[in-house]
């Protein structure tokens, strides 16, 4: 998924090319970047962005809310809330759910979400670390992330200057590798 900051100035990309000859694309922007999303005919779960958190007490999570810029209507978005080890996602998927790209709702200033309901609410133990992640294969779709010292879209001449979440950001290339991304949060 591609992830979009408040500030779009800039724009520069660099390609590689995996073992199957299979070309990605990032592109990175000025006041923030993009996530590349793979092609359809790449393994879907690659290069997701992920969000963790931490809940303070037990609960059932049901839903949550995502913010798209953009939708690529007719490829594959998925989320799902998966475990977390040594602060770092895992590939234990908790509960997954598979979007239908034309029902996704897209705002070009963060303010619209698009509620996510996971097909069973899941138990939330508190203190432990979960992640929401959100996967496609579609560059042309793209989330929202806030990142800190840069302009929010959301809020006139406001600097993003406290995260907005306790958790990290986290991106990946394979879907199982993460980097952490310590002053970014998705919205």
């Amino acid at each position: 998924i591609t992830p979009v900051f408040s500030e779009r100035d800039v724009v520069t990309s660099s390609s590689t090319t995996d073992s199957r000859g299979s070309v990605n694309t990032v592109t990175n922007r000025v006041g923030g970047s993009s996530k590349f999303v793979p092609r359809p005919d790449i393994n879907r779960e690659r290069d997701p962005v992920a969000q963790s958190f931490k809940i303070d007490f037990d609960c059932m999570i049901s839903k949550a809310d995502i913010f798209f810029e953009n939708v690529d209507v007719g490829s594959e978005v998925w989320v799902e809330l998966r475990e977390m080890l040594n602060g770092y996602p895992t590939e234990i998927v908790l509960s997954r759910k598979d979007l239908d790209t034309t029902k996704i709702k897209t705002s070009l200033d963060a303010t619209v979400p698009t509620e996510v309901e996971f097909s069973h609410p899941v138990r939330i133990k508190s203190g432990t670390e979960y992640c929401i992640v959100v996967g496609g294969n579609s560059p042309q779709t793209r989330i929202w992330i806030a990142r800190l010292g840069e302009t929010a879209v959301n809020a006139d001449n406001k600097t993003i200057d406290t995260q907005i979440s306790l958790g990290s950001c986290f991106r990946s290339q394979n879907g199982s590798t993460w980097n952490a991304e310590q002053y970014e949060d998705m919205m």
